[in-house]
């Protein structure tokens, strides 16, 4: 595929399949009410582009099964740029919310 603009060329050599997680689920609940205990906070929801290449393979082999993905950073942590960063305490707050998380759903199919 090969597309052109006045300034820019795009070719596209690889492609990922979109996938998308509907979050009224139980393991979404559960994921929910983790970031509530380790953040203390409610989540965001946010649908957002990224490649994430094992994420429609997950769905296919696991299908009718939700893709729960956790963030444990903000918006303002500025991923990829050159001034990126991290706090300590939001992975301190990420460690509580998955810990919670996976003992929550360890006995749910």
């Amino acid at each position: 595929l090969q597309q052109t603009e006045p300034t820019l060329t795009l070719v596209t050599k690889a492609k990922v399949k979109a996938c998308k997680t509907d979050v009224a689920n139980h393991f979404m609940e559960k994921a929910h009410h983790a970031c509530e205990y380790g953040f203390g906070l409610a989540p965001l929801y946010v649908g957002g582009g990224g490649t994430i290449g094992a994420i429609p393979e997950f769905q296919r082999i696991f299908p009718g099964k939700p893709v729960v993905l956790l963030a444990q950073s903000l918006m303002s942590d500025g991923y990829h740029a050159p001034n990126e960063h991290f706090r300590l305490s939001q992975a301190r707050n990420g460690i509580k919310t998955m810990a919670k998380y996976l003992n929550t759903i360890a006995n749910h199919t």
